[in-house]
């Protein structure tokens, strides 16, 4: 009971500081914040990624070319033991009289007939890997999808990103198959380099 004539007062509701509209503009702002975070870190990841694969696949050119250099020193080797073996056969003859043995077409080593088959199937386009222009071009345009703010450019980026890690897997496995190439063929030149230097050695040997 109250006493008469007061009246009781009214309980009064706290006020929202923010309203309905407002909450919801703060839950789509931050959701688009999370939104932009997480295109951003993809784009990021994808773009570290992209420059790891170009720098391992310059990486492995540089080793085929390595490798192909080794291979034409060898082809060097097994010329210089061809020209060898001629004037060993000339010395061995005991007339003296090899006929036209200057003028006769040798047949093509094995280390030769590698090597020719080699750069046949070059010149036939299988080794299909992106130019070194490529490469760097892709450099120079990395900064520039890394700094991109806006969200369909971020899209397109990764986009592309995800094209080009597809093209320099493909690149690299191409590469892999060439040095695989090469290693089985060194080390077959080796062998028949080593087998004509004994070889070599085993005639003079009996001639002195």
């Amino acid at each position: 009971m109250t006493p008469e004539g007061s009246t009781r007062p009214s309980a009064s509701r706290p006020r929202p500081l923010i309203s309905a509209a407002g909450n919801r503009m703060v839950r789509q702002t931050g959701e688009y914040r999370d939104e932009e975070t997480i295109r951003r870190d993809a784009l990021a990841t994808a773009l570290a990624t992209e420059e790891l694969g170009a720098n391992t696949l310059v990486q492995l050119r540089r080793q085929t070319e390595q490798m192909e250099n080794m291979s034409g020193e060898l082809a060097e080797v097994d010329a210089d033991l061809t020209r060898t073996q001629r004037t060993i056969r000339s010395m061995r003859s005991f007339s003296g009289r090899v006929k036209n043995w200057f003028s006769k077409s040798e047949p093509l080593s094995e280390i030769e007939e590698r090597r020719a088959s080699r750069q046949a199937s070059a010149s036939n386009g299988s080794r299909e890997t992106r130019s070194q222009y490529e490469l760097n071009k892709l450099t120079r345009t990395r900064q520039e999808r890394r700094d991109s703010t806006d969200p369909s450019a971020q899209v397109d980026a990764l986009h592309a990103v995800v094209r080009n890690l597809s093209a320099m897997a493909s690149d690299m496995h191409s590469e892999l198959s060439i040095q695989n190439d090469l290693l089985n063929d060194i080390d077959k030149d080796m062998t028949s380099v080593q087998t004509s230097l004994a070889n070599q050695t085993r005639q003079l040997k009996k001639m002195l």
